[in-house]
């Protein structure tokens, strides 16, 4: 029997949206912008490391782009790491002579874009995709910065960051493309459709009240 014609299991589809709306809203909270602080005692390397995953605007941004990229062929995900990793590394070496920016709008709006694009299915060329995701490493790299670190722990911090970002959306990207790609489970297409959605949507709300 082919996937098209596999019925969607409604139940599974149920239980993913009661896992992962509690998550995706708990980024509408206030707290959340605690997640732009550090972690006491484990050193600047793992704060770094951690950071694109506890702050809202980095985790929403590679979020969106991994689901985008994970409908995609196993190629276009190879050149769009390169052009993250790039960003990253320019947006880096960048932060401090830009004064460390605050990039959570751009970050917001680079989400919402991936994430449409995810929620559309839409392919398009790999040179759109790779250029995104400079653009999500350039704004993530710019926004990474700690104003009072200097010297090797600022290094360190970035080194993490830079990490991080690149193993967040390494995994996600490879967990979508399993299962929509390679073994076709109508289920995790509608899941993926469905959350790009409400990444859309709470981007474009914390957008809103950044520019409040």
């Amino acid at each position: 029997m082919s996937a098209r014609t596999i019925p969607i299991p409604m139940k599974r589809l149920s239980c993913l949206r009661s896992l992962l709306l509690p998550g995706l809203l708990a980024l509408l909270m206030p707290e959340a912008a605690l997640a732009h602080g550090s972690v006491a005692g484990i050193g600047e390397f793992y704060n770094g490391l951690l950071h694109p995953m506890l702050a809202p605007p980095h985790l929403l941004g590679l979020l969106g782009l991994a689901l985008w990229l994970g409908q995609g062929a196993l190629q276009s995900q190879r050149h769009a790491l390169i052009g993250l990793l790039l960003g990253l590394i320019a947006g880096a070496l960048s932060a401090r002579l830009a004064g460390d920016p605050d990039t959570d709008a751009w970050l917001y709006l680079l989400a919402a874009a991936a994430a449409a694009g995810a929620a559309a299915s839409f392919k398009g060329p790999a040179l759109l995709r790779s250029l995104l995701a400079l653009l999500l490493g350039l704004a993530i790299g710019l926004g990474s910065g700690a104003p009072s670190l200097s010297g090797v722990p600022r290094f360190a911090a970035f080194a993490g960051s830079v990490s991080g970002a690149c193993l967040l959306l390494s995994v996600l990207a490879v967990g979508v493309e399993e299962l929509v790609v390679r073994r076709r489970q109508v289920w995790a297409l509608h899941a993926c459709r469905i959350l790009s959605a409400w990444v859309i949507a709470i981007a474009l709300l914390l957008l809103a009240y950044a520019w409040r």
